[in-house]
C-alpha cells in the first residue's frame, strides 16, 4: 500500500471531521441553502460512502450499511429532509470518525492480502474515496459560506472600496491543430476524464487569466444585468425572476460600498482577484458585455496543457465553459453507472480549474466539474475567448 494515496484519504477524513467540529453546534443540521445539505449529511455521506464500498461492495457485508442507504444514498434522501432525519443522531462525530479508522485498517489489510478485486487495482478505492472526499469538502465550504451569508453585514466598513475595470482581451492565440485530451492513469481519473482521446480544434484565442473582481464591476456598472441584450432567452428569465444585481457573496454596505462575505466572515473585494459566485448565466452575459465568449472546455484543457504561465492563474475560481457536460468517445462508466452519466442530459454545463477552496488532489488539468447553469452558491467564475 502506497503512503500517497493512504495519507490522501487520512487527510480528506480529518478536514471533514475538522469542519464539522468547528462550526456551531446548531448549525450541523441546518440547511442553509436549497441546494445544499447539512454539514452532518456530508460527514455522515463520507463515512458511510468509504464503508459501503470496502465493506459491501468488496467485502460483500453490508451489516453496516444497508440501513444507512436511506439516509446517505442521494437517490434515497431528499436534501430538505435530511437536517430533520439526521437530527435525531446521538455520537455523530464519533461514529463517523470510528468508521475512518475502521475502514483505512480494512484498506490496508485488503491490499497487504492482495485481494484481487477490480477496485483495489492499482489502489483505485483509495484514490476514488479521496476525491470523492475532497469535493464534499468544498461543498461543506460552500454551506460555512451560506451560514455567513444569512446573517447581516451591512454594517460593514470598507477599507478600499472596489474599483471598476474594463474587460481585459483575449490575447493568448493559439492555433488549430489535432490535440489529445482526457486522462491517461485510469487509477486516479474519474470516468468522466477517460478515455484519453484525439480533438482537431480550430484557432482560437484565450485570456491570460480569468475575469477580475475589478472587471466585474465594470459590468454591474454598465447595467449589464439590466441589459437584455447581454443574455441568452433562459438567462435573462433567471435575472427577472431573481433580480439579481451581483455575485452571490457580494454584499453592499449602507453607503452602498461592495464587500464580500465569505467562511471567514466579510472584507473587502481584491479588484485583481477573480470573480467568483456567478452562474453559467452571468458568465455568458458578461462573455457578451466584453464582445467575447466562454471557451469550450476542449480549448481550455489545451490551453492549460501547452501554456505553464496561464495554468498558474487557475485555481482561485472554477471557470464556466462554452459546452454542456458530455461523454468522451469511448467513454465507459465506472465504478458504478450513474456516477457521471446521469449528468450527460443537456443540462449540466462544464467547469474546469478549481478554487481556492478545491483541495490540490482535484485541481488537475484533466478534472471536469459540472452545474446546472442557475447555480451561484458555487465557487466558480468565467474566463474570457474569442474566435479567430
Amino acid at each position: 500500500m502506497t503512503a500517497e494515496p493512504t495519507n490522501a484519504l487520512r487527510y480528506t477524513q480529518e478536514q471533514g471531521l475538522a469542519l464539522f467540529s468547528a462550526a456551531p453546534h446548531d448549525s450541523h443540521h441546518h440547511q442553509y441553502h436549497i441546494d445544499l445539505s447539512p454539514l452532518s449529511w456530508h460527514l455522515g455521506h463520507m463515512a458511510f460512502l468509504e464503508t459501503y464500498w470496502i465493506r459491501e461492495v468488496i467485502q460483500g457485508d453490508d451489516r453496516e450499511t444497508a440501513h444507512l442507504h436511506k439516509f446517505y444514498l442521494p437517490e434515497h434522501s431528499p436534501k430538505k429532509e435530511r437536517g430533520r432525519i439526521l437530527k435525531a443522531q446521538t455520537g455523530f462525530e464519533h461514529w463517523a470518525r470510528n468508521l475512518f479508522t475502521q475502514n483505512c485498517a480494512r484498506l490496508a489489510a485488503l491490499i497487504e492480502s492482495h485481494d484481487p478485486h477490480l477496485l483495489l487495482r492499482d489502489h483505485y478505492v483509495l484514490h476514488f474515496l479521496a476525491q470523492h472526499h475532497a469535493q464534499h469538502l468544498e461543498t461543506m465550504r460552500m454551506v460555512l459560506q451560506q451560514q455567513i451569508l444569512s446573517e447581516p453585514h451591512n454594517h460593514y466598513e470598507v477599507a478600499h472600496p472596489l474599483q471598476a475595470r474594463s474587460p481585459a482581451m483575449p490575447q493568448i492565440h493559439l492555433s488549430g491543430d489535432l490535440i489529445h485530451l482526457g486522462h491517461s492513469d485510469g487509477a486516479e481519473a474519474f470516468d468522466n476524464e477517460l478515455p484519453r482521446h484525439p480533438v482537431g480544434l480550430n484557432p482560437f484565442r484565450i485570456a491570460a487569466k480569468p475575469v477580475s473582481n475589478g472587471e466585474f464591476l465594470g459590468f454591474i456598472e454598465a447595467n449589464g444585468y439590466q441589459e437584455k441584450r447581454y443574455w441568452d432567452d433562459r438567462g435573462w428569465r433567471w435575472q427577472q425572476a431573481t433580480g439579481a444585481n451581483g455575485p452571490d457573496h457580494w454584499r453592499q454596505n449602507k453607503e452602498g460600498a461592495w464587500h464580500a462575505v465569505e467562511p471567514g466572515g466579510p472584507r473587502d473585494i481584491n479588484a485583481e482577484s477573480a470573480v467568483m459566485g456567478i452562474n453559467r448565466f452571468e458568465a455568458g452575459a458578461f462573455a457578451r458585455y466584453a464582445g467575447c465568449r466562454l471557451p469550450h472546455e476542449q480549448e481550455w484543457e489545451h490551453t492549460m496543457l501547452t501554456n505553464s504561465d496561464i495554468a498558474a492563474s487557475t485555481g482561485e475560481s472554477w471557470e464556466w465553459c462554452e459546452n454542456t457536460f458530455y461523454p468522451y468517445p469511448g467513454y465507459r462508466s465506472f465504478p458504478y453507472e450513474r456516477y457521471s452519466s446521469t449528468w450527460f442530459d443537456d443540462q449540466h454545463f462544464s467547469l474546469r480549474g478549481g478554487s481556492h477552496h478545491t483541495e490540490a488532489m482535484i485541481k488537475r488539468t484533466s478534472f471536469r466539474n459540472f452545474y446546472s447553469p442557475d447555480k451561484r452558491h458555487i465557487f466558480a467564475g468565467l474566463r474570457l475567448a474569442q474566435d479567430v
